[in-house]
């Protein structure tokens, strides 16, 4: 342990160097090579509780939540869903995203594709999310 209460092999924040104990890196793009720079930008929609459904329900009760599942499952068909799911801190909330090639593309399916968007049963916020580092957790 280190003397703040932190396990001695972890860095804080401010601490962005490289150490073989850490596994950490900097995260400042100008200390990484470009060419080491990952160009994949994956899209998240942030859904919430939308305003037709009714007081005292649950999204997930409401029968319009039939449509998400749905363009889920397209979204999986057609190669481009990458996750999806619940927030477990906040009710009627979820995460998913998408791997497609703009955000044009991903706001448009999130938008018009999604009927439960449509109709009002979950809204919407789609944003670009730069992926610089993945690992192989499941």
């Amino acid at each position: 342990m280190s003397d703040d209460g932190r396990p001695s092999n972890l860095t804080s924040p401010d601490e962005r160097t490289t150490s073989p104990t850490t596994d950490r890196y900097d995260e400042s793009e100008d200390d990484m090579p470009e060419d080491d720079l990952p160009e994949t930008v994956w899209f998240a929609l942030q859904h919430s509780r939308g305003p037709t459904v009714p007081a005292g329900t649950a999204v997930a009760d409401d029968p319009g939540i039939a449509e998400h599942y749905a363009f889920l499952r397209r979204r999986l068909a057609a190669g481009q869903l990458v996750a999806a799911g619940p927030l477990a801190d906040e009710p009627g909330a979820g995460l998913t995203v998408l791997a497609v090639d703009t955000l044009d593309e991903a706001e448009r399916l999130a938008t018009r594709d999604d009927q439960s968007v449509v109709a009002g049963v979950l809204t919407v916020r789609v944003r670009p999310w730069r992926v610089v580092l993945r690992g192989s957790a499941r």
